[in-house]
C-alpha cells in the first residue's frame, strides 16, 4: 500500500487524546464496579472498539491510501529551445534593475525551470555568434555557461546585425538539413534591447522565415533613454556627451512579424509560457505507466459504518 500522505503530529495527538480519555473512562468505570461489587458489561468494551475503528479508519482515509494500479498511456512531448542572447555593451544599462542582460538571464532561468523534459542550446551575439553550450539536457552545464553571460566575451562589443543574423540563418539552416526536419519543431529565443534591428538584411529575415522553426523575441530593456555604464564611467559620443539607449520595443516586434513568430517583453513570463506551451512538442511519443489509486472513500465509508454501528447499539455500562 502507498501513502499519499504522511502521518502529522495532529494526528499523532488526535489518537494520543482518544487513547487517554479512552483509558481515563474505563479506569472510572471499573473503579466505580469494583466499589458496587460489580463488573462493567463486556459490551462497553466493544463499543470503545467501535469508536476506535471509527477514528483509525477516518485518519487512513485523510492520508490517502494508494493500492491496486490502472494502466495509463501517455504522449510525452518535449522541445528544442536554441536561444541566443545579446551581449552587446547596451545589453549593461541599468534601466531595468540590475541590467538589461541580467534580466535576459532571469528569462533564461525561468524557462529552464519552466520546461524540464526539453532541450536547451545558448548561444550569446554581438559582432558576431559564439555557441557557448550545444544541445542539451545536463542542466548543471547549462546553468554554467548561463552565468558566464556578458557584455566582456567579445573585443568589441557592439552589435553588427548583419554578420549576427547571417551567421544565425546558417547555423538553423545546417541544424535543419542534419535533422533532416521539414515541420516547425524547435524555438528559437533571441533575447535583446533591438537598438540593431533595422540593419537587418531583408533577405535574410525571408530566409529565416523559411526555416522549420518557432521565433520568439524577447525585449529586455525599457523605451526610456538611459546612459550605457562602462568600468571607467559611461559610454560618450565624439562629442563627449552620453550615449542613451532605449528598448526598440516597435522594431522588435516587426522583426517578430516578420519572422511570424511572436513578441514579449521581458516581464511577461505567464503569456511567454502560455504561448510556448501551446508548440508543438519535435518528439512525441506514447509511454505507458502504471498509476497507483487513491482508495481512501473504502476508509471513509467503513468509517461511517463503524461511527452508525456506535449510535444503533445501546449498552448498560453494568450490571447491578
Amino acid at each position: 500500500m502507498i501513502w499519499i500522505y504522511s502521518l502529522t503530529w495532529q494526528e499523532w495527538i488526535l489518537g494520543a487524546l482518544f487513547l487517554l480519555f479512552g483509558a481515563i473512562y474505563l479506569y472510572k468505570l471499573n473503579t466505580i464496579a469494583i466499589h458496587l461489587k460489580t463488573s462493567p458489561h463486556t459490551r462497553v468494551y466493544l463499543k470503545f472498539i467501535l469508536r476506535s475503528l471509527v477514528l483509525l479508519c477516518g485518519i487512513v482515509a485523510l492520508l490517502g491510501p494508494s493500492f491496486g494500479y490502472i494502466r495509463q498511456d501517455q504522449v510525452l512531448a518535449s522541445k528544442n529551445w536554441l536561444v541566443y542572447v545579446d551581449v552587446s555593451q547596451s545589453m549593461s544599462a541599468q534601466d531595468v534593475p540590475p541590467s538589461r542582460l541580467e534580466e535576459a538571464k532571469k528569462v533564461v532561468f525561468t524557462l529552464f525551470d519552466q520546461y524540464p523534459n526539453d532541450l536547451f542550446a545558448l548561444a550569446a551575439f554581438a559582432p558576431a555568434v559564439q555557441t557557448l553550450c550545444p544541445l542539451t539536457s545536463d542542466r548543471d552545464a547549462y546553468r554554467l555557461f548561463a552565468h558566464q553571460l556578458s557584455t566582456s566575451l567579445f573585443a568589441h562589443p557592439g552589435t553588427n546585425a548583419r554578420n549576427v543574423f547571417s551567421d544565425i540563418y546558417n547555423e538553423l539552416y545546417l541544424r535543419s538539413k542534419e535533422e533532416n526536419r521539414s515541420q516547425k519543431s524547435s524555438i528559437v529565443l533571441i533575447l535583446t534591447d533591438g537598438e540593431f534591428h533595422t540593419n537587418i538584411p531583408q533577405s535574410t529575415v525571408m530566409s529565416l522565415k523559411k526555416l522549420p522553426y518557432h521565433y520568439v523575441i524577447i525585449g529586455t530593456g525599457s523605451t526610456i533613454p538611459t546612459p550605457i555604464p562602462t568600468a571607467k564611467g559611461f559610454v560618450l559620443d565624439d562629442q563627449g556627451k552620453k550615449v542613451l539607449s532605449s528598448l526598440d520595443r516597435e522594431g522588435l516586434r516587426q522583426l517578430a512579424f516578420d519572422l511570424k513568430g511572436a513578441y514579449f517583453d521581458a516581464y511577461e513570463y505567464e503569456a511567454l509560457t502560455k504561448y510556448s506551451a501551446a508548440l508543438p512538442g519535435l518528439d512525441q511519443k506514447k509511454d505507458s505507466t502504471h498509476t497507483s489509486i487513491n482508495k481512501y472513500f473504502y476508509f471513509l465509508v467503513l468509517s461511517v459504518l463503524f461511527m452508525a454501528m456506535d449510535i444503533v447499539i445501546t449498552v448498560k455500562t453494568m450490571t447491578i
